[in-house]
């Protein structure tokens, strides 16, 4: 089987070009790969895995891009890396891979800010949400609703979806939502983590038992928004009297250093709050084995899974994640819960829990670490992904009979009277059926 790969590429700051460098390894296996990539620059021991091709949309080498059996393009929010994808996407039908469930932070930014373009991002919020939509997009192109009610109200995800023969999702709520918004094969696969050895997994466990003493060390880690609700964080240590048994580590971009730093200025925090700035991996890595506990919240959340919860599994540790989305669905056992509507005081009541029994928030991260063992190898992801191509294949000659028959409908009712329409279209639909019969059947038969 031979497959095109839409995907950012490592060294891009992408958790989505970790995750391709994380299945790569293990789908080249299965498939015959090409990369292809708007990037200048990538890691070149990716080349062992597949032929890595620059483009630049809408110039590709088309029949080569058909030769492929399937062509998988993977969708984020970051314009940087998934534009000149979505791009491909809408020209060339394949399987749509999607990091997040809620893409209005993408199109709005691809619209406002490198098409100039009010009147086509308008079109599209009217196209799938009618006049209201239209009205809300409105609002908000004039600095009125906020971009996180808009992404909640509003995902746009189905204008990722208008070419797809197949999606995957990494979430199994994402996957309900979206059986509504698409009549092509849908699938859940638990997000796909490479482990490191076992040796180095001891290791990293023998430190932090040196390292457990108080202050404890609690760490937030991660490209820094305000829906990873730091403000939060440090309202809850503030009027918390049991404060100076903690210290919180912060590592990664603010979206704004400033606001923060007088955040924890105001709040008296100096002493116990610290600000890292962006962190290599491996430094990552090391701060991680001297923590007690990882603050992991999202709210409001993209709908899918966390790269950075399975590396906190593979260091054993416990974790505060908020209760909505694909988090709701881990298992209680495995994460401490933080609700929406009460996150002060659910921090504070698990920073005080911590303090009376540490071993319980041990137990979490060790059960952590063995879902992470059982759900997310890689080698699963990539068999996986292959079987679900077969479908996404098969399912390609029903959406072309699909094609055919609504352009043969909407030329036919256009030039015909009614009364001699229903009868030549029910003849029409029957020759698209023996034309296509064969085949057609094996689609329709995996047609969620």
């Amino acid at each position: 089987m031979k497959l095109n790969w839409f995907c950012p590429l490592p060294p891009a700051r992408s958790g989505v070009a970790q995750y391709s460098a994380v299945i790569l390894p293990y789908l080249h296996k299965w498939a015959e790969l090409v990369l292809w990539t708007d990037q200048t620059d990538w890691d070149r021991t990716l080349e062992q895995y597949g032929q890595v091709r620059q483009f630049r949309p809408p110039h590709l080498p088309w029949p080569e891009v058909s030769r492929a059996d399937m062509t998988i393009y993977h969708m984020g929010n970051n314009a940087i890396f998934h534009d000149s994808i979505w791009q491909v996407a809408r020209l060339h039908p394949g399987i749509v891979v999607l990091h997040d469930l809620r893409l209005h932070d993408l199109f709005s930014y691809l619209y406002r800010h490198h098409r100039a373009d009010r009147e086509g991002y308008l079109a599209h919020m009217q196209a799938y949400y009618g006049e209201e939509g239209r009205l809300a997009g409105e609002i908000y192109w004039d600095g009125g609703h906020s971009a996180d009610w808009m992404s909640e109200n509003y995902p746009l995800t189905a204008l990722a979806l208008e070419n797809a023969l197949g999606v995957i999702l990494h979430s199994p709520a994402a996957c309900e939502e979206i059986r509504g918004q698409s009549s092509c094969p849908i699938t859940f696969l638990d997000f796909p983590y490479a482990s490191r050895e076992s040796s180095v997994l001891e290791s990293w466990k023998s430190r932090r038992v040196e390292a457990s003493r108080p202050p404890y060390r609690f760490v937030i880690f991660g490209y820094l928004n305000p829906n990873r609700r730091l403000e939060s964080v440090l309202q809850a240590l503030a009027s918390l009297p049991e404060r100076d048994q903690f210290r919180l580590d912060v590592y990664g971009p603010l979206w704004n250093a400033e606001h923060v730093e007088n955040a924890i200025r105001s709040a008296g925090l100096t002493q116990q709050v610290h600000l890292h700035g962006f962190t290599p991996p491996a430094e990552i890595d090391d701060a991680l084995c001297q923590a007690d506990l990882v603050i992991n919240l999202r709210y409001p959340t993209m709908g899918e899974a966390s790269l950075s919860q399975l590396q906190i599994w593979e260091h054993a540790l416990p974790a505060l994640v908020t209760e909505v989305g694909w988090y709701a669905s881990l298992p209680k056992e495995a994460v401490a819960f933080v609700r929406p509507d009460n996150e002060v005081a659910d921090i504070q009541n698990h920073l005080k829990a911590f303090l009376a029994d540490p071993q319980r928030f041990t137990a979490l991260g060790a059960e952590g670490c063995r879902v992470l063992q059982e759900k997310h190898p890689p080698e699963r992801y990539a068999r996986s992904m292959i079987e679900f191509t077969a479908r996404a294949r098969a399912y390609r000659t029903h959406a072309v009979a699909l094609e055919m028959a609504d352009r043969v409908g909407a030329e036919v009712n256009r030039w015909t009277h009614p009364t001699v329409a229903e009868d030549l279209l029910d003849r029409v639909t029957q020759a698209i059926y023996s034309v296509t019969h064969g085949r057609l059947g094996a689609g329709m038969a995996h047609k969620p």
